[in-house]
């Protein structure tokens, strides 16, 4: 399936095997290793030409994952879905890939891990629309942010892979979930970035109708858009 454009988003399902076949062969240069499952894969999602090369849109959502200024991992969730989100930005385009995840409502731990992901491209100017279509369905998660200067920094700096393995996967996606208030039923969301001198987490939350922001600098009620004042500097 090829990526179609919507309102400047472009936006594609894509089996992991394709993109994590077509991730490594991007990493290490050496698209002939590939097998011909992977290629197969690769080729029915549009990600690879006749001749084996990235094509079109791929080309840039490819070089974004292996070369991002900055890595972001969100967490969003309502009940016992979950999507799980990884955010790379660059000067002038930002990439999310998602995947969609079951949560045991008692112990926060993975039940299932969808067998395909979201991969969807956005300019920098369309960082929000972008983040606010996984994020929990609640107006105050998805409202934009207030107009005027915000006095959080941007987040910045790189991320470990999360799309290693299946059961990389699943006990990664167990821990970030697990730092969440554990009484808390209604939507939430974490948002965590890794830096070479440590991470920076903000988690949300709804109590008593307001939302709540427990961050490195801040710990109480927000309003709606603070979600993407923090996320999108």
């Amino acid at each position: 399936m090829s990526l179609a454009d919507e309102s400047q988003i472009s936006v594609s399902r894509v089996s992991k095997t394709a993109w994590g076949a077509a991730l490594h062969a991007w990493r290490t240069g050496n698209w002939s290793q590939l097998s011909e499952l992977q290629r197969l894969a690769c080729r029915a999602a549009g990600t690879l030409d006749q001749d084996g090369c990235p094509q079109g849109i791929w080309h840039r959502a490819l070089e974004l994952s292996t070369r991002a200024t900055s890595r972001t991992v969100l967490m969003a969730r309502n009940g016992q879905v979950g999507f799980l989100s990884i955010v790379d930005r660059s000067v002038g385009d930002l990439l999310t890939v998602t995947s969609r995840v079951l949560l045991d409502d008692t112990t926060d731990t993975v039940t299932a891990l969808e067998s395909s992901l979201e991969v969807a491209l956005a300019p920098r100017s369309q960082a929000w629309p972008l983040l606010r279509r996984v994020m929990p369905p609640d107006t105050r998660f998805r409202s934009p942010a207030p107009a005027g200067p915000t006095r959080l920094d941007p987040l910045t700096g790189p991320a470990p892979s999360a799309w290693a393995s299946d059961a990389e996967n699943r006990d990664w996606v167990t821990r970030l979930a697990r730092r969440l208030p554990e009484d808390t039923h209604g939507p939430q969301l974490v948002a965590e970035t890794i830096t070479g001198e440590g991470s920076v987490r903000h988690s949300w939350w709804l109590d008593a109708g307001s939302l709540i922001r427990l961050s490195p600098d801040w710990a109480g009620a927000v309003k709606p858009g603070d979600v993407a004042t923090v996320l999108c500097p």
